[in-house]
């Protein structure tokens, strides 16, 4: 018998037709309603066409806090709106079996029957991303606890932290998930960078003036008080200020040149595609490190590679914003910055890559 399995992301669901064994691929995608309410609708119509005889159930991931008993979507950090009943909605649009799970406990308990928690009793699975999610899978079975257990990325690290989607601060994904470079690379900084990783890392960047800079405004030798709250890091907006700007490049920079220096495998970053107007900035640091791959999820990545070449050849980055056409490097195009960054995309290009929707994961609960 087989299963229809949506992945439902912050972007896009994703969804297609699985047999028992797990053979199949993702039939279709459409974007993900900005209502948690319009969810249910938005699925039930997406896999109409896929409810053929043999179709035993359906099986929905999702971020966010889920009800696994009741089929609920308690809370969604992509969509406006709450307490949806999910699966009961599906199952009577649909006429078929649902079942609702968070996506992290999914990817757990996929990784524990088919991947690599297979032979381990215990195994603990991290997902990082827009945000951090987290699943646990014990002989097999996921592991909920008495409620949301494994929703890791909301566990308070630094209650004088920035605001976390989910309402409160200093969330773990507010500091260190696949949105925060420039945040880790300041906050690091202002806690007197211990083990002096980052200023090593600097002292490496290839324009010494503007690393300078970025430790002028964030070190703090022996770091800040205990009881004092970290100094604010501005936002990103469609003209973000030039010292975000350098804080982001050599956020990332930073990152990727660290990583290079614990082994001599390939090193490569995850940037998120909705997250749009940082990407240019992170992607130039990452290149200057000397990054061997560019992961893209959250988004269509086929505009990548474009923005890669730009840089490489040291010209505006043109790229769309919701719809729009934004030119995001006009700003500050040093010559020998682009001269630098050409020699780097020159000498050892990144290569693009595509985070597949990881829609099995959800048919993989259908049977948990």
């Amino acid at each position: 018998m087989a299963v229809i399995a949506v992945d439902c992301g912050g972007t896009n669901l994703v969804y297609g037709r699985y047999e028992s064994d797990g053979r199949g691929e993702p039939a279709g995608k459409r974007p993900t309603p900005r209502a948690a309410a319009a969810i249910p609708q938005a699925i039930a119509e997406a896999v109409a066409p896929l409810l053929v005889r043999g179709i035993s159930a359906i099986g929905i991931g999702t971020a966010g806090l889920v009800d696994h008993a009741t089929r609920t979507l308690v809370w969604s950090p992509h969509a406006s709106g709450g307490g949806v009943a999910l699966g009961a909605e599906v199952a009577v649009a649909t006429g078929v079996p649902v079942v609702v799970d968070n996506d992290a406990n999914l990817a757990a308990l996929a990784e524990a029957r088919l991947g690599a928690g297979v032979g381990y009793r215990m195994m603990l699975f991290v997902g990082l991303g827009t945000g951090i999610g987290g699943g646990l899978a014990i002989e097999g079975t996921v592991e909920r606890g008495r409620g949301f257990l494994g929703e890791m990325g909301h566990l308070t690290l630094d209650p004088s932290g920035p605001l976390c989607a989910c309402g409160r601060r200093g969330c773990w994904e507010a500091l260190v998930s696949g949105t925060a470079l420039d945040v880790v690379c300041a906050r690091r900084l202002m806690s007197g960078d211990p083990g002096g990783h980052m200023r090593q890392a600097l002292a490496a960047f290839p324009i010494p003036a503007m690393a300078l800079r970025v430790m002028k405004r964030y070190y703090i030798h022996g770091g800040k008080a205990g009881d004092e709250a970290f100094r604010a890091v501005p936002r990103f907006t469609v003209t973000p200020p030039v010292a975000l700007q350098e804080l982001t490049v050599v956020g990332a920079f930073c990152e990727v040149w660290l990583a290079k220096q614990e082994h001599s495998g390939p090193v490569g970053i995850n940037f998120l595609r909705k997250i749009e107007i940082p990407l240019p900035f992170g992607l130039l640091g990452a290149m200057l490190a000397g990054v061997d791959y560019v992961l893209i999820g959250a988004g269509n990545p086929a505009e990548i590679p474009a923005v890669i070449r730009a840089l490489s050849r040291g010209e505006d980055v043109e790229f769309g914003i919701e719809g729009s056409r934004l030119f995001i490097l006009q700003a500050r195009p040093v010559a020998t910055f682009l001269s630098l960054l050409r020699e780097a995309v020159e000498r050892r290009p990144p290569r693009v890559a595509a985070e597949d929707g990881a829609a099995v994961l959800a048919g993989e609960g259908v049977r948990s």
